[in-house]
């Protein structure tokens, strides 16, 4: 039992660990589940083994519109970006991106003389040509502790209700879903 699996294995751990059984710990089992909750916490929050960069997606609703607002999972921990999707599944071949890769394609080998140099040149004329003309990224702010994203710019550019908006953010591990977190030394200590 020195690797433990579930919650119970680790407060078993633990108490071991002070000296159960030879020493009698007297404890309540609120104030163990409390202290194991503290531990998950603090190694989720200061850990970078018990955080994953992840992408939520959220379909864009009259009630997003109309709030500026989307609700996130409780496991969030940040928000990088925003995302558009287009739940077509089609709408991104006719993107101007998607259409210079496609192009350019030949031109990576050198073919037309080119090569990376010149289509990362082109990549950076095409963003500064969509900020001038779109402005920069979204306004958002994220609070974690209202698990909210608030959106300070026109949802018209995620083609409105139906489509989709990729998030791309920190979420922790589940260790009930991966066990494997029970064992960590961290946790542990």
């Amino acid at each position: 039992m020195a690797r433990p699996a579930t919650r119970d294995e680790l407060a078993e751990y633990c108490l071991r660990a002070l000296g159960a059984p030879v020493i009698e710990i007297n404890l309540d089992e609120d104030q163990i589940d409390d202290r194991i909750d503290e531990a998950i916490q603090f190694y989720q929050e200061y850990h970078s083994d018990a955080v994953v960069r992840t992408f939520v997606k959220q379909e864009i609703t009259q009630d997003v519109i109309d709030n500026q607002e989307i609700v996130l999972p409780d496991s969030v921990l940040s928000v990088t970006r925003l995302r558009g999707l287009d739940s077509s599944g089609i709408g991104g071949m006719f993107n101007v991106k998607y259409q210079m890769h496609l192009n350019d394609v030949a031109g990576l080998r050198g073919l037309n003389g080119g090569g990376l140099v010149n289509y990362e040149m082109t990549k950076q004329n095409l963003s500064l040509i969509d900020d001038i003309i779109n402005g920069h990224s979204q306004q958002v702010s994220y609070s974690r502790h209202k698990n909210t994203i608030k959106i300070h710019s026109d949802l018209t550019n995620y083609n409105g209700i139906g489509n989709f908006i990729l998030i791309e953010c920190y979420q922790t591990v589940d260790p009930n879903t991966y066990p494997e977190v029970y064992n960590d030394m961290a946790l542990k200590e």
